[in-house]
């Protein structure tokens, strides 16, 4: 095992500054966040091979830069002393313990102080760029492993959306299509305000069905919630119950926006407010032949062309009366979802299948750095 230091006796830890004042799209000099490059300055704020650490919001992903840069007011820029190696000290702070070091649950902070106290593992000189060049190397292998499940994931998905929008294009093509409006009984949304706040949830009652219950085709039961039995019922207008379509009114680029989930038997319910919760004809729509649909990548197309709002896709529950649905015999609305819940499902385990390869294709690298700077791995050995 290496012996430790702390981080102050390691680098120097200078801060990050507002970058308004220097930007310019045609700047010499790159700005840096916690993402990465994202802009350009006309001048610089530091200079040399260093790690760049978020000082607020993402403070778990180091970065390592050299040359001539800029950091915004959010980044701390750690700059390594003599006899330090850069490479190393990058892959060292990739095992500092960020979630210990985090004042604030709700948007991850840390500060410089404690930051100067976090200790480093601090070998040689020689063996830190032995420790780096072979990290290089190891990590490069596994990184272009996860790229290609990564691609293999896009793909499937790629297929997956491809063979969905196929079907609902054909339905579209084949039987009349009518406003929702005119095949459901009732639409609501959730009580919005102060009807609803946290301060009503309790430990057990009556469900509240919320935007993260919601998935694509899927209702997602892991998320619970829930206010006592009593309040529920004043809020009966926003009753939930099996067999019911929920309906997400916000969206963002990894949840779509329109996304759709049959409700399952979980007891007395509400939704929640930007989740919609609509009652279908039983003799002209079925609710699974629903939440298909609106979830179908054409249809969240549209919707999404619907959307209102700045920052977060937002729909209302009269554009979503006003999407238009092919409205088949009931008996070909079921034929048709399970026809496309066998083709999806095969892919969805695919899918699952890379995900969990590359969730430990990452796992591997995270053990395999943290073992090589302390020193449970000879890398002498392994060269």
């Amino acid at each position: 095992m290496h012996p430790t230091r702390q981080l102050r006796r390691l680098a120097r830890i200078k801060n990050g500054s507002d970058h308004s004042r220097v930007q310019d799209d045609n700047g010499a000099y790159p700005v840096y966040g916690s993402g990465g490059e994202f802009a350009r300055a006309c001048q610089p704020l530091h200079s040399g091979p260093s790690v760049l650490l978020g000082r607020k919001g993402t403070i778990d992903r180091p970065i390592l830069v050299n040359g001539e840069f800029w950091t915004v007011d959010t980044m701390f820029c750690v700059q390594p002393y003599p006899n330090v190696s850069a490479r190393f000290l990058y892959y060292a702070c990739t095992t500092i313990p960020f979630s210990q070091l985090s004042t604030n649950t709700a948007l991850p902070s840390m500060t410089q102080g404690d930051l100067k106290e976090v200790r480093l593992p601090a070998p040689d000189f020689g063996t830190q760029n032995l420790i780096a060049d072979f990290l290089d190397r190891e990590t490069a292998k596994i990184d272009a492993l996860i790229s290609k499940q990564e691609q293999l994931i896009a793909t499937l998905r790629e297929e997956s959306d491809r063979l969905w929008a196929q079907d609902v294009v054909q339905l579209s093509e084949s039987f009349p299509t009518v406003q929702l409006r005119r095949v459901i009984e009732s639409i609501a949304d959730g009580p919005f305000g102060s009807s609803l706040t946290s301060s009503h949830y309790s430990p057990e009652g009556a469900r509240v069905v919320r935007l993260g219950n919601i998935g694509i085709n899927e209702f997602r039961d892991n998320d619970h919630a829930y206010i006592p039995l009593d309040y529920a019922r004043t809020l009966a207008t926003h009753e939930v119950t099996e067999g019911d379509v929920v309906v997400a009114g916000l969206g963002d680029e990894k949840m779509p926006l329109g996304r759709a989930a049959v409700v399952p038997d979980i007891g007395p319910a509400i939704v929640k407010a930007d989740c919609y919760r609509i009652r279908t004809r039983a003799d002209r729509l079925r609710p699974d032949y629903l939440a298909w649909f609106l979830s179908a990548p054409p249809t969240r197309s549209q919707i999404a062309l619907l959307a209102r709002g700045a920052t977060r896709s937002r729909l209302n529950t009269s554009v979503v009366k006003n999407v238009k649905i092919p409205t088949p015999p009931l008996t070909t609305q079921e034929s048709v979802v399970l026809k496309s819940r066998d083709h999806l499902s095969r892919i969805t385990i695919l899918v699952s299948e890379a995900e969990k390869l590359s969730e430990t294709l990452h796992e591997y690298r995270s053990a395999l750095i943290t073992n090589a700077v302390t020193g449970k791995i000879d890398v002498r050995e392994t060269a």
